[in-house]
């Protein structure tokens, strides 16, 4: 599919997966910091301190494991996840293909922040396909290894969708509550 095709299916966007792009850096937690009010409505209702984390599969060298966990009503409620696999599409870009058991779906990291030391701290990820021939869906992430970020980079990142034709406004992002979390292990 070219960038043409995929911009006027999605909207009118230009996003584009990051090049290079290390996908053994990338593995790791990653806490959701912000998420399409409509992807939590239907995936993330109620729940609270929501984090993904991605290794390496043992039994297949180009498949990466996807834990996704949160907490139901609270952050001492019960934990609940769900396990996918994402495969990369193409070597040194962030643009992967993941599903949780049903059609794999696009993952484009189309802005990755990095820490001082110069390792990926903050990443916005980006999906969008077609909904049965006739529309399309977006859902956009913002993610970190920190369950909170500076406002400052919050807005740049959410600015950067927008310089990209991201309606991150009619998207309606909202915050996942990140606050009182139990530690990850």
């Amino acid at each position: 599919m070219t960038s043409h095709v995929l911009a006027f299916e999605c909207g009118g966007s230009d996003a584009q997966p990051i090049s290079p792009f290390d996908v053994e850096e990338y593995l790791g937690v990653w806490y959701q910091i912000a998420v399409t009010h409509r992807f939590e409505q239907f995936f993330e209702r109620d729940m609270y301190c929501v984090y993904a984390n991605y290794s390496r599969d043992a039994s297949d060298a180009n498949k990466i494991v996807v834990v996704n966990t949160g907490y139901k009503g609270g952050p001492d409620g019960e934990k609940k996840s769900v396990v996918g696999s994402a495969t990369l599409k193409h070597n040194n870009t962030g643009q992967l293909s993941v599903s949780f058991g049903g059609p794999p779906g696009p993952y484009w990291i189309i802005k990755m922040l990095t820490d001082q030391g110069g390792k990926y701290s903050t990443a916005v990820v980006w999906s969008c396909e077609h909904v049965f021939g006739i529309s399309f869906g977006e859902t956009l992430w913002i993610l970190s290894r920190t369950r909170t970020i500076p406002d400052v980079d919050y807005q740049s990142l959410v600015q950067y969708a927008q310089s990209v034709n991201i309606n991150a406004t009619q998207l309606d992002l909202i915050n996942t509550e990140q606050t009182n979390c139990q530690p990850v292990h």
